[in-house]
C-alpha cells in the first residue's frame, strides 16, 4: 500500500512538472509568434500603401487579396490565443503546425506582386 502511495505522489509531481513545462513552451511560442505576426502586419500595411500609390486597374482586386492575408494573419492570431493544453502531443502538433502557415503567410507577403 506504501509502495502504491509513492508511485502516486510521484505521479502528481511529473504531471505538475509537465504541466509547468507546457505552459513554458506555449509562452515561447506566444512571444515567437507575436513577432511573426507583428512582421506580417507591417508587411500587409507596406503593400496596402503600394496599391494605393498604385493607381493600377487591378488595385481592388489587390487590396481584395491583401484583405485575405490580412484575415488569415488575424485567424492564426486567434488560433493561439484560443489554444487550450491538450497535452504536449497535440501541443507540438499544434506548434508545427502554427509555425508552418505563420512561415507559408510570410512568404505569401514577401512573393505579393501589385499588378
Amino acid at each position: 500500500m506504501k509502495e502504491e502511495k509513492k508511485d502516486v505522489v510521484v505521479a502528481k509531481q511529473n504531471l505538475r512538472v509537465a504541466q509547468r513545462d507546457s505552459a513554458a513552451e506555449y509562452q515561447k511560442l506566444t512571444k515567437e509568434s507575436e513577432v511573426k505576426f507583428k512582421n506580417n502586419e507591417n508587411a500587409i500595411a507596406a503593400l496596402r500603401s503600394s496599391i494605393t500609390k498604385s493607381n493600377s486597374k487591378e488595385q481592388a482586386k489587390d487590396q481584395k487579396k491583401v484583405s485575405l492575408l490580412e484575415e488569415k494573419n488575424n485567424s492564426l492570431k486567434k488560433e493561439l490565443a484560443d489554444y487550450k493544453a491538450l497535452g504536449q502531443v497535440s501541443f507540438s502538433t499544434f506548434k508545427n503546425e502554427l509555425n508552418r502557415d505563420l512561415s507559408k503567410l510570410a512568404k505569401e507577403l514577401k512573393d505579393f506582386k501589385i499588378l
